[in-house]
């Protein structure tokens, strides 16, 4: 790797990061955007605090060398990938209603997952911008025997992951409320 592909893999983390903090932990995230995030519902909310996150980053990449198709692809490949996770992770707080409480340790176990979600999603658009690899063709077209294999372990590994997130807040919600609080 040369220098100048890491420091614009640095530079790119750091903007599109930048971009995911301003889209959701400022004004623009409006308390109707708040209130369906809660919650998982109604998804119209939803669907338009992902539009925000996925205008940002597009709005940031402007500078950088990348062509239009693809960044219409990473635009809409942030903005599925982030309206999905943050329903999951509302609909998570309505079926488990303990989540939504910070005094539980569980609240956090769900909140950072949600957050090592849409990390993923920034390093894998990094990903697709340094190797100027067509997230469509690189899905639908340009299989091989490890891109057929990554998808699968990917698909495995985030099935695996959510039946894991459910048994434990399960279990944590089995627990009677006063032996919990100890």
């Amino acid at each position: 790797m040369t220098a100048e592909i890491i420091t614009q893999t640095v530079i790119l983390l750091i903007v599109l990061n930048t971009c995911y903090l301003i889209g959701d932990y400022t004004w623009l995230t409006t308390p109707w955007m708040l209130g369906a995030k809660k919650l998982g519902k109604p998804l119209l909310p939803i669907f338009c605090h992902a539009l925000i996150h996925a205008e940002l980053m597009s709005v940031a990449l402007m500078p950088f060398n990348i062509s239009n198709e693809l960044r219409i692809e990473l635009f809409l490949f942030q903005l599925i990938t982030h309206f999905l996770i943050d329903v999951w992770k509302g609909r998570m707080n309505g079926w488990f209603p303990i989540l939504q409480s910070p005094a539980k340790v569980v609240h956090w176990l769900i909140f950072g997952f949600d957050q090592w979600s849409h990390q993923m999603v920034i390093i894998a658009m990094v990903w697709f911008i340094q190797t100027k690899t067509d997230i469509t063709l690189f899905f639908l077209f340009k299989w091989s025997f490890w891109s057929t294999f990554f998808l699968i372990t990917g698909i495995v590994f985030w099935a695996i992951i959510l039946i894991v997130v459910i048994i434990i807040v399960t279990l944590i919600c089995a627990i009677p409320k006063n032996e919990f609080d100890k």
